[in-house]
């Protein structure tokens, strides 16, 4: 058997190890208690001087040929993906999928490019030229059909329709409407409906409001709608409305009662 441990067989050290278990014969002695402790001593320090051993082979053991060949792997895929997620480490600035910068247009292309006209904020009935401020009750009309005409789809919210009408509206009376809910339109928008005013009458108010001055008028407005939803229907919304004059000549509502 060699003596040097670096060159022993694998069937050397099974045959060491075999004899390593024995239990030396200086160590039968005694009654049949001390024999039993002395083995158990004995195979204990065995295992754990075999322990030991092993634990310093392998680390002294180099490292295997496909342990070596799949450490370069690894070191070669972590490369290729850094290049792939960091482009700008290799002196690049190309990005995976970037689209190519778009050059500027040139002068001829913006001069012959037509201006659009259209407003952001433009709705499906877009707001008509002012009326003729002068009448009262042609206020009234223009008012209710812009703000009662609506499409919760279209519109988003009741703003639209507020902002259809502000020019027939007093900034006051706008900014109110605009801040609170309404009803009519939360209606609309539940049941994924739309209304279109068909038509509006406007007479003189209920007896119970203030009399007509020059510089404020009462009237009642009877406002036919189409409302087209999960089912078409025609309903009628009756309304009081104030319409002040700014001291000019125009008239603007100023307040709307039965919304």
């Amino acid at each position: 058997m060699a003596n040097n441990d670096d060159e022993r067989t694998p069937e050397e050290w099974r045959e060491i190890l075999r004899h390593g278990l024995r239990t030396p014969e200086e160590n039968l002695d005694g009654n049949r208690r001390q024999r039993r402790r002395a083995r158990a001593a004995h195979h204990h320090q065995a295992r754990k001087d075999t322990a030991e051993w092993i634990s310093d082979q392998r680390r002294r053991e180099p490292i295997r040929p496909i342990g070596a060949a799949l450490v370069v792997a690894l070191i070669l895929a972590l490369g290729a993906g850094a290049r792939w997620l960091w482009p700008d480490l290799n002196g690049t600035t190309h990005h995976p999928g970037a689209a190519p910068a778009s050059t500027a247009p040139s002068a001829v292309s913006q001069a012959s490019a037509p201006a659009d006209t259209t407003s952001p904020t433009a709705s499906p009935s877009g707001s008509p030229s002012p009326a003729n401020l002068a009448d009262h009750d042609q206020v009234v009309q223009s008012a209710l059909r812009l703000y009662l005409t609506r499409d919760p789809m279209a519109d988003r919210n009741h703003r639209a329709s507020v902002e259809r009408a502000a020019a027939y509206l007093e900034p006051a009376l706008a900014a109110n409407l605009v801040g609170n809910n309404d009803p009519g339109f939360d209606k609309l928008n539940s049941q994924s409906a739309n209304a279109r005013v068909t038509a509006v009458q406007v007479g003189p108010a209920d007896p119970n409001l203030p009399v007509d001055n020059p510089l404020r008028v009462w009237r009642k407005a009877v406002v036919s709608l189409d409302v087209k939803g999960y089912t078409e229907t025609t309903q009628t919304t009756t309304v009081q409305v104030e319409v002040t004059n700014d001291g000019a000549g125009e008239w603007r509502v100023s307040r709307i009662l039965g919304l």
